[in-house]
């Protein structure tokens, strides 16, 4: 896992990473299953990234921004899911 934090604006990222057959998807469910992003989400808006890299270089991302003191629920959340292609 990988943290920023960014003080002087009240925001985190919470990033997990995924290699094979695990989608970006499954990394943002990691990241909420094993509560990761908790104590950060107690005291700032949060993003959680979830990055994962195919066998055959294919990179996929997903996110969801988590604000301070909402739940994993998907209440205050906005969600996105990117692919892309490593040449």
């Amino acid at each position: 896992d990988i943290v920023f934090i960014d003080e002087e604006n009240n925001k985190a990222a919470v990033i997990e990473l995924k290699y094979g057959k695990e989608t970006a998807q499954n990394a943002i469910e990691q990241i909420k299953e094993k509560e990761y992003a908790k104590k950060f989400i107690e005291t700032w808006d949060t993003i959680l990234i979830g990055i994962s890299v195919s066998g055959k270089k294919e990179i996929n991302i997903a996110y969801e921004e988590v604000f301070k003191d909402k739940n994993f629920s998907g209440e205050g959340t906005n969600k996105d899911d990117n692919s892309y292609d490593l040449p």
